[in-house]
């Protein structure tokens, strides 16, 4: 029989194991209405374990990528409605039906080489838990992009460029309604724009994203490469990564 260790949230106490599975389940889902029961969730200081876990993060990404949820986000968030105003987009645009198999599929990817990528630099337990969440969900703002430029074969115009882009941005402001931590979300906010002075997890996010996205076959628009040829790809001076986080990727994968 499965022992179980006992992990203090707050003031209440969550079990590892089955049972933790059992009470995660209860804990988000007190009731159907996902109003009541995420914002409720994620004032609670969850960083290490429980927050953390691939179940959790799952049923996130599942959840908000649901017409009743994106819609409940957008009216409770003003920020986001002006965004998504600003370029075009709505609810109408929402892909609910390639999102889970593969931009879902894509961050699950990520995170998994990203928790990799943590454990051969020495990343303590509780950045890790927040480099793991950030990667997997990225990319949870491309539910707002139209999936005929998402998915587009050809060279993207200007403009349709510019809507792809702002996918992190959404993602952003998207969780921010969820009350994720800060850090979380500026990493996801900017899995994007990183530079050789940006912090070692948002490398670590950048560099799992890019590899991931190179080495799959999901990609309309370009062949999968290889793991070696990805590496090569992503050790080029473009994007600006440290040497560390270069040789801690060629050892996860």
């Amino acid at each position: 029989m499965e022992k179980i260790r006992a992990v203090k949230i707050d003031k209440g106490i969550i079990k590892t194991g089955t049972a933790k599975r059992k009470a995660i389940m209860e804990t988000v889902s007190p009731t159907p209405d996902y109003r009541t029961s995420y914002p409720t969730y994620m004032d609670r200081r969850c960083i290490i374990g429980f927050l953390n876990s691939d179940l959790l993060l799952e049923k996130i990404s599942k959840d908000i990528s649901k017409y009743e949820n994106i819609k409940y986000c957008i009216q409770k968030n003003p920020e986001l409605k002006s965004l998504l105003n600003t370029y075009g987009l709505n609810i109408k645009n929402c892909d609910f039906v390639n999102f889970p198999t593969k931009t879902d599929e894509h961050m699950k990817q990520t995170a998994l080489i990203a928790g990799k990528i943590c454990d051969n630099l020495g990343i303590n337990t509780i950045r890790k838990a927040k480099v793991i969440k950030a990667a997997r969900l990225h990319d949870i703002g491309k539910i707002f992009i139209p999936s005929d430029i998402l998915n587009k074969k050809g060279k993207l115009t200007g403009e349709e460029k510019s809507v792809i882009d702002v996918h992190a941005k959404l993602g952003h402001k998207l969780l921010e309604t969820l009350n994720i931590d800060n850090e979380t979300l500026d990493l996801i906010k900017n899995h994007h724009s990183y530079n050789g002075n940006s912090s070692i997890e948002q490398q670590i996010v950048s560099a799992s994203d890019i590899f991931s996205a190179l080495t799959e076959n999901s990609r309309t628009y370009r062949n999968a490469a290889s793991a070696e040829d990805a590496i090569k790809e992503i050790s080029s001076p473009k994007y600006g990564f440290s040497k560390e986080v270069i040789e801690a990727l060629k050892k996860s994968i």
